[in-house]
């Protein structure tokens, strides 16, 4: 996990109901703009007939001074003088003095080696040894996901089906359980198109937003449910020649456009709904039902856009069309990734 520098348009912001989309400019399409004792001394025979001295003690690792040596057997001699240096020396014979207590200084803390983020704790535990540095998380956490700040480690979620290390510039999260029905990619079968913007990015998918994914689509491309349900929004607010209609090139414009933006919302019937953002045009018909693979509308650049692009979130429902996304999965590829091409499996 990386985090990406933050990239972020000072007129923009995210509330409930005025989130920033828009398109930094990009030969592969858009992406929303946002708007880590010793060894017990053997010393001579005391007096009397009952025996030598007592063995000495393991040697510990290397560490501070150990503590004097335990006494000797009833025969044996007295307790052996300090030993050396040592970590928790193996326990000496009956007739010896006993392990050294003390050993080297703990392992420092693992900074944030790729800055304050979140961090599958595998991914932490495979990093550790080759930095000398340690997180008195692990190896408990190993499957879950930990949060870093400032070489402060905590643990994010507890992850029931293990976390995913994501590629650099990509907050790792935990691996999620696909949808019964399944989402697919919300454009036609066998196509192919590229993740510009994946999900908890540094630059606009971020807080209701936080599990969007932005797709490099050509203006006017098809698009497809991406999973069955029932039509809750379709609405055309600006057509050609209307302003927010060919999207933004300036903050004012964002601040103007950021909710007068063509888009659809299915609602999943289970608390879940898919909002589909930035349309050329909405096709689908409100309170339709409609299944996987259905045509609802065509990708574009409205609202606070800088590229064409399709916005596409899994969201919880709230009554409006601007709830908090959800994590999801696609697919064709449960681990899909920022830059990833992946081609749509949303076949009849």
């Amino acid at each position: 996990m990386a985090l990406c520098a933050a990239l972020t348009v000072a007129a923009c912001s995210d509330d409930d109901t005025s989130p920033w989309y828009g398109n930094a400019p990009s030969s592969d399409g858009g992406v929303d703009a946002a708007l880590p004792d010793g060894v017990a001394g053997s010393s001579p025979d005391a007096a009397g007939s009952g025996g030598g001295a007592g063995a000495a003690g393991a040697a510990g690792n290397a560490g501070a001074s150990g503590a004097a040596g335990a006494a000797g057997s009833a025969q044996g001699g007295a307790a052996g003088t300090g030993g050396a240096a040592g970590e928790a020396g193996a326990a000496g014979s009956s007739a010896g003095g006993a392990a050294g207590t003390g050993g080297g200084p703990p392992l420092p803390t693992c900074d944030c080696y790729n800055g304050n983020g979140l961090y599958c704790g595998a991914g932490v535990s495979a990093q550790a040894p080759g930095k000398g540095c340690q997180v008195d998380l692990l190896p408990a956490h190993d499957g879950d996901v930990l949060r870093c700040t400032n070489s402060v480690w905590t643990v994010e979620e507890t992850c029931a089906d293990g976390c995913f290390v994501a590629p650099a510039g990509v907050n790792d999260y935990c691996n999620s359980v696909v949808s019964p029905d399944g989402y697919a990619m919300p454009w036609a079968c066998g196509a192919t198109y590229k993740v510009t913007q994946g999900n908890n990015s540094s630059f606009s998918h971020t807080g209701k937003g936080a599990w969007a994914w932005d797709f490099g689509l050509p203006r006017h491309t098809p698009l497809h449910a991406s999973r069955g349900g029932t039509v809750i929004f379709s609405q055309n607010l600006v057509g050609p020649g209307d302003g927010c209609y060919d999207g933004c090139t300036t903050d004012a414009c964002c601040t103007t456009c950021a909710n007068t933006v063509n888009r659809v919302v299915i609602d999943h019937g289970d608390g879940t709904a898919a909002l589909y953002l930035h349309l050329d045009q909405a096709t689908a018909t409100q309170g339709a039902t409609v299944k996987r693979g259905d045509m609802i509308g065509y990708s574009g650049i409205s609202g606070c856009s800088f590229g064409a692009h399709l916005h596409f979130q899994v969201q919880e429902t709230c009554g409006i069309w601007w709830c908090q996304s959800v994590q999801m999965q696609f697919v064709e590829d449960p681990n899909l990734a920022d830059g990833d091409s992946v081609t749509s499996q949303n076949c009849p």
